[in-house]
């Protein structure tokens, strides 16, 4: 029965563990831990560009018209889309360090955004798609105590009358409400409003 030699190698010679200095070692492990500092910062580095690029992406085709046509109704849900992402812009921009809001330019996408919308608004406004109305609130539950109860009600009154795809409560006193909607709709929105 062969002498079993712990170390021994296929040869049969031992072989004896390689003696280095100290401080060779802890040099080769800090040279290691160096690089791996330096890969994870690169990897975390490649994952934000790669989350900016998804969230551009995303909002490329969010953005983007829903159709080839340039019809009105087309146009109207472009400015609401353009304008709800300016109220998410000031959102994000709000919630941000500002470093990153001025990095990325989120404020003047913001205002860009609102241009954008305020432009097709007004346009609709003089073609006569859009229209104004100053509605008066009938038969009110309670006695408004201040303009948001009223608010409150004319948008109660209009969730639960008609679907309208598109109607905005611009403004509103302790009676009455000032209403932007298509025009075609002006007629279902002031009977939505004014009787419960």
């Amino acid at each position: 029965m062969p002498n079993k030699i712990t170390g021994a190698n296929a040869g049969g010679a031992r072989q004896l563990p390689m003696r280095t200095h100290r401080a060779a070692r802890v040099a080769q492990f800090r040279c290691w831990g160096r690089r791996k500092v330096a890969q994870m910062i690169l990897h975390k580095f490649q994952l934000v560009v790669l989350g900016c690029l998804v969230v551009v992406i995303a909002g490329w085709i969010i953005l983007s018209p829903p159709g080839k046509g340039t019809g009105n109704d087309q146009r109207l849900s472009r400015m609401v889309r353009t304008e709800n992402w300016g109220w998410r812009l000031l959102c994000v921009e709000n919630r941000l360090p500002s470093p990153v809001v001025r990095l990325f330019h989120v404020d003047a996408l913001r205002d860009r955004y609102k241009c954008e919308a305020q432009v097709i608004n007004e346009d609709f406004l003089v073609s006569g798609y859009l229209t104004k109305a100053l509605i008066t609130l009938n038969k009110l539950p309670i006695t408004p105590t201040n303009p948001a109860s009223c608010w409150t009600e004319a948008r109660r009154r209009l969730n639960a009358g008609v679907r309208i795809d598109f109607c905005r409560l611009i403004a509103w006193e302790t009676n009455q409400v000032l209403v932007e909607c298509r025009a075609r709709d002006l007629a279902l929105v002031r009977t939505a409003i004014e009787n419960p």
